[in-house]
């Protein structure tokens, strides 16, 4: 026969804590909110410069630059990009400026432009050198620890996420909500909750419903 007391003892162990509140219990914090400034979360600024603006690399750079390359058969040409957001000051002497002018990618996000395949890249200057960033592995090489809001962003975009909200966690690293593109035909979308931890390693911890808006990309 079990213990009275050792029976009373495992009941108080798994039952939850009530709140003092109203007596249920507190809300998850790996569960997507419904109102997440309510719960300490940050809306991204829409103007990527200012988030690019507010990297802190390991190494300082002179500029920063998010292309938008449209891909004819999977290639990529010199100087066929569209810088969407920059950060600093773009160079002006020869050497540095035709680094940048003709640095090609070997990869990036993908992104849906139908009906051509697109990629997204960071293009980077430091000194009269320029080089590409092209996926999180490079960003975090970049970046370094990951101790700025603006960071834990641009690591999920890396990720070809959209990002919408980030807030710094009092463990270290940070959280993300994000949209994520499931589907371009219907036009498919789902939330993310994203860990961003000090190492650059993200893990999505809980997912939204999917929501369908119709019509195709």
């Amino acid at each position: 026969m079990v213990n009275r007391s050792l029976f009373l003892l495992l009941v108080f162990a798994i039952t939850p804590i009530a709140s003092a509140q109203g007596g249920a219990s507190p809300a998850p914090r790996d569960t997507i909110p419904s109102e997440p400034e309510a719960v300490g979360f940050e809306r991204v600024d829409d103007d990527l410069s200012t988030i690019l603006d507010a990297l802190r690399p390991t190494e300082p750079v002179a500029y920063v630059e998010w292309r938008l390359v449209r891909l004819f058969r999977d290639r990529e040409y010199p100087g066929d990009h569209q810088v969407t957001a920059s950060a600093g000051v773009r160079c002006e002497g020869e050497p540095c400026k035709q680094a940048l002018d003709s640095l090609i990618a070997g990869g990036g996000v993908s992104s849906s432009c139908a009906p051509l395949a697109c990629l997204n890249y960071l293009a980077v200057v430091r000194g009269d050198s320029a080089f590409a960033v092209t996926s999180t592995t490079e960003a975090i090489q970049l970046l370094g620890r990951t101790d700025a809001l603006a960071e834990a962003v641009l690591l999920v975009m890396f990720e070809g996420l959209h990002p919408t909200h980030v807030r710094a966690e009092p463990a270290g690293g940070y959280m993300a909500l994000a949209d994520e593109l499931v589907s371009d035909c219907p036009v498919e979308h789902q939330t993310r909750l994203i860990r961003i931890f000090e190492d650059g390693r993200l893990v999505t911890v809980a997912l939204g419903p999917v929501h369908r808006s119709g019509g195709c990309l």
